[in-house]
C-alpha cells in the first residue's frame, strides 16, 4: 500500500502538481480581490479546484512506459493498490486544500465564518474529491482510455441531475457549499456527504476486484 502511494505521489509530482496548484493559486488569488475575499465566492471555486483536480487523474496514459503507479503491473495486491490509491487522493486534496488555505483562512478570519461552518466545507470538499478520484480510478481499469470519457460522463450526471431532480440536489458539492455558508438545510447535505464518502469507499474496493479479475486475465 505505501509503495504504490509513494509512485502515485511521484507521478503526481513530475506531471500534475505545478500546474495543478499554480492554476489553483491563481484563481484563488484573482477572486479574493473581486469580494473582496467573499467566503461563498471562494468556496465554490475551491470546490470547482477539487473537482478539476481530482478528475484530471484520469487523463495520465495508462501505457505510458515511465509511469510508475501502474495499477496492473504493479508488484502488490489488488486490494493494496486500491487502498493505496484512496490514501494517496486523500495526502494529494491535503496538498492542494494546504496551498488554498492563505486565502480561505482570510476570508474566514475577514468575515468571521464559524468553525462550523469551515469544517462543513472542508467535509463537503473531501467527499467531492474522494468520489470523483475514485470513480475516475475505476472508469480507467474497467474501460481504459475509454474510461476518461466515461469519468466526464459520470462528473456531468452527478453535477447537472441535481439541478433538474429536487432529491439529488444535496448531493452536489456546489449546492452543498451555497447551503453550507448560507445555513440552509446542513443537517440533510452532512448525511449527503457521508453517503459519499461511503460510495466513494465502494468504488475502490469495486477497483481492487477489477485489478484482480484483470491480473488473472493476463496471467491465464
Amino acid at each position: 500500500m505505501i509503495a504504490y502511494l509513494l509512485a502515485e505521489l511521484t507521478d503526481w509530482r513530475q506531471r500534475r502538481m505545478r500546474k495543478t496548484l499554480c492554476c489553483s493559486a491563481a484563481l484563488m488569488a484573482a477572486l479574493s480581490f473581486v469580494g473582496p475575499l467573499q467566503p461563498l465566492l471562494l468556496a465554490l471555486a475551491s470546490a470547482l479546484v477539487f473537482i478539476v483536480s481530482a478528475w484530471s487523474d484520469s487523463l495520465d496514459p495508462q501505457d505510458d512506459p515511465y509511469r510508475r503507479a501502474d495499477p496492473e503491473i504493479f508488484r502488490a495486491k489488488s486490494l493494496e493498490i486500491a487502498a493505496g490509491k484512496a490514501l494517496s487522493a486523500l495526502v494529494l486534496w491535503l496538498g492542494i486544500g494546504f496551498a488554498l488555505s492563505p486565502v480561505l483562512a482570510a476570508s474566514a478570519a475577514a468575515w468571521g465564518l464559524r468553525g462550523e461552518a469551515i469544517l462543513s466545507c472542508l467535509l463537503c470538499w473531501l467527499s467531492s474529491y474522494l468520489l470523483a478520484s475514485s470513480i475516475c480510478f475505476l472508469s480507467r481499469l474497467s474501460l481504459g482510455g475509454a474510461g476518461s470519457l466515461l469519468g466526464l460522463g459520470a462528473y456531468l450526471l452527478w453535477l447537472l441531475s441535481s439541478f433538474f431532480s429536487a432529491p439529488l440536489e444535496p448531493a452536489n458539492p456546489f449546492v452543498q457549499t451555497w447551503r453550507i455558508l448560507r445555513l440552509e438545510g446542513v443537517s440533510s447535505i452532512r448525511l449527503c456527504m457521508l453517503e459519499e464518502l461511503a460510495a466513494a469507499a465502494a468504488c475502490f474496493a469495486c477497483s481492487a476486484l477489477v485489478i484482480g479479475i484483470k491480473r488473472r486475465k493476463r496471467d491465464a
